[in-house]
C-alpha cells in the first residue's frame, strides 16, 4: 500500500472559485492507523479506513481539484495583478497622508490617524489577498509543470541521477511511494523541486547510453 508522509503543517491551496465546493474540497490527507482528511471550510475527519482504495479514492477527487485549478489559473493570476496594483496604489496614498496632505492639514489629529490607520488596513488585506493568489498560481503553476513531465516522472528508476540534489524528503517520498507525484501528496513538493528533477533528467537523456534501474518500488 503507498506510503504518504503528510506534512501537517502545510496543505493543497484551495484552487476553485466556488465557495460552495469548500465543505468537500479536500485539502490534506494523512494516514497513520486511519486516514486522516482535511477539507477546506477547516472540518477534519480521522476515521477512515487507511487502506488503498480508500487513498485512490481521495486522490482521485484531489486530481480532479487540479484539473479545475488549471482551468482557473487565468481568473487568479488577473485577481493578483489587481490585488497587487491595489496594494501598491494604497500603499502610495498612505505614504502620501503620512507625509501631509493639504486635505488633512487643518483636520483634527484623531480624523488624520483615522485616514492613515484606514489606508493602513486597506493596504494589508489587498496585501494578504495578493499572497493567497500568489500561492494558488504557484500551486497550479506546480502541477503544470508534474503534468508535462508526466512521462519522465512516472519512469524515474531509469535515470541514476534523476534526485541528485533534491531533499532527502523528496528522495524517500520517490522510492518508498508507487505515485510520489500524486495530487494526494502535493504538500511533499515543489516546482522547484520539479524543475530540478527536470534538469537532471535532461542531463542524463544526453550522456546516459544505456540506462539501468537503480532502484524499485
Amino acid at each position: 500500500m503507498a506510503n504518504f508522509l503528510g506534512n501537517v503543517g502545510e496543505k493543497m491551496e484551495v484552487l476553485t472559485r466556488n465557495k460552495k465546493d469548500k465543505p468537500n474540497y479536500i485539502v490534506r490527507v494523512t494516514d497513520g492507523d486511519t486516514l486522516h482528511v482535511k477539507f477546506a471550510d477547516g472540518t477534519a475527519y480521522d476515521d477512515y479506513e487507511n487502506s488503498e482504495a480508500n487513498e485512490e479514492l481521495f486522490n482521485d477527487v484531489m486530481e480532479k481539484q487540479v484539473e479545475e485549478g488549471i482551468k482557473n489559473i487565468g481568473t487568479f493570476k488577473s485577481l493578483l495583478g489587481v490585488d497587487i496594483a491595489a496594494s501598491l496604489i494604497s500603499a502610495t496614498a498612505t505614504v502620501a497622508t503620512v507625509a501631509g496632505t493639504n486635505i488633512l492639514e487643518s483636520a483634527p489629529e484623531e480624523v488624520k490617524i483615522g485616514t492613515i490607520i484606514t489606508g493602513g488596513i486597506i493596504a494589508l488585506g489587498t496585501a494578504i489577498r495578493a499572497n493567497i493568489n500568489n500561492r494558488k498560481v504557484k500551486e497550479i503553476k506546480k502541477f503544470q509543470k508534474r503534468n508535462e513531465m508526466s512521462e519522465d516522472l512516472a519512469n524515474l528508476e531509469i535515470y541514476p541521477h534523476a534526485l541528485i540534489g533534491l531533499r532527502g524528503r523528496i528522495v524517500s517520498l520517490v522510492k518508498s511511494t508507487p505515485n510520489p507525484f500524486a495530487a494526494i501528496n502535493s504538500e511533499e513538493y515543489t516546482e522547484k523541486d520539479l524543475e530540478k528533477i527536470e534538469k537532471n533528467i535532461e542531463r542524463d537523456k544526453v550522456f546516459q547510453k544505456a540506462p539501468i534501474k537503480r532502484w524499485q518500488n
